[in-house]
Formats: C-alpha cells, sequence, structure tokens
C-alpha cells in the first residue's frame, strides 16, 4: 500500500519523496461474505440472540456488491424482526422493573402505561414467533427462543406485580377521593376505563 503524507487530493500523484510504504500485517483478511455468515449460524448447534446481533452487524460490514446480500434477504428481515420484538420486550421489562422500584403512594395511574407495554411487546414475541413459522422456509431467526419458559417465567412474574401495584394503586386514588374532593378525578377514572 502506498500512501501520500502531503495531504494532497485523492486523484493528485503523490511526489517521490511524499510516499510512505504501508505494510498491513498478513493475518488481515477480508470481512466475512453474507453467505458465510448465515452458513456459520446454519451449522452452529443453537442461535441465541447476540448470535442474531453478530450476524446483523456482520451484515452491515458487507460490501453493497455481495451477491450473498439480495440471497439472504428474508434471513436478514427475520433477524431484523427477531432483535427489534426483544428489544422491545426488554424495554418493557426494564420500564416495569423500574416501575415496581417505585416503592412509593401509587398516585398515577402510569402503572396501566407499564402494563399495556409489557402485554404488547409479549404479544409482540409471540406475533414474530408466528411469523417465523408460516414463512414455510427454515430460517435461522427461528432457532431463537422468544416466548421460551424462562422468559415466560419472567414475563407472568412482571405482569403479577405491575398487576398488583395497578390494583394498589387503584385502592389508594379510591381512598384518597372519597376522604376529600380533591382526589385525582381523571386517574380514578383512568382506571374504570
Amino acid at each position: 500500500w502506498l500512501i501520500s503524507s502531503s495531504g494532497a487530493s485523492p486523484g493528485a500523484k503523490p511526489m517521490a519523496d511524499e510516499v510512505e510504504e504501508l505494510e498491513l500485517p498478513e493475518d488481515v483478511s477480508p470481512p466475512p461474505s453474507a453467505a458465510q455468515l448465515v452458513d456459520g449460524l446454519k451449522n452452529s448447534l443453537s442461535v441465541k440472540l447476540p448470535d442474531l446481533r453478530s450476524f446483523l452487524t456482520g451484515i452491515a460490514d458487507c460490501p453493497a456488491e455481495d451477491p450473498g446480500l439480495s440471497e439472504l434477504s428474508e434471513e436478514i428481515v427475520a433477524a431484523r424482526e427477531v432483535v427489534e420484538a426483544v428489544n422491545g420486550y426488554d424495554d418493557a421489562t426494564t420500564r416495569a422493573r423500574k416501575r415496581l422500584d417505585l416503592r412509593g403512594s401509587p398516585q398515577d395511574a402510569g402503572v396501566l402505561d407499564v402494563m399495556e407495554a409489557l402485554l404488547a411487546s409479549w404479544r409482540g414475541l409471540g406475533q414474530v414467533e408466528a411469523s417465523l413459522k408460516e414463512r414455510g422456509q427454515p430460517l435461522v431467526a427461528e432457532q431463537v427462543e422468544l416466548t421460551g419458559r424462562s422468559r415466560r417465567y419472567e414475563a407472568q412474574a412482571l405482569c403479577e406485580a405491575v398487576l398488583d401495584q395497578a390494583v394498589d394503586a387503584k385502592d389508594e386514588l379510591y381512598r384518597a377521593l372519597s376522604a376529600s374532593e380533591a382526589g385525582d378525578l381523571a386517574s380514578v377514572l383512568r382506571f374504570e376505563s
């Protein structure tokens, strides 16, 4: 490799005294092709979410002219769907845990938004899982367990805890409303809808 040290424009020929010889290490290899990336996943015994994320990162590093990109478009779309669904679920569970960590007075109906997000993200995981199975061809992304036992137990426990907090919030809001008419009627009505 030859590099000009003068900062001349890329099209200009460098002067003889401006050229440096730069040697690349011999162990530098080109990034794997799209086909090599998906073959690596297909040959593994189990595919986990980090494997899909690495696959998508590797695909982003593939040159645009890589013929495997168009051939693997269904694999890429499926991998993105799985990663997005799991990211949405992870965001909802993080939000639910933060809400549960609020140990003070549950004086707002925000707990309902948390419950709604948690249920919607769980439903999204199931929809992506069903969509992958309906496509009729085996895809690497199908191997990622979306609604498996551990995630199901986690979702169940969080939903129960958030529901308990919602009931406590509703009870407290009703007590506040009946004790003095200064309670937040809009929050109480939100529970009723």
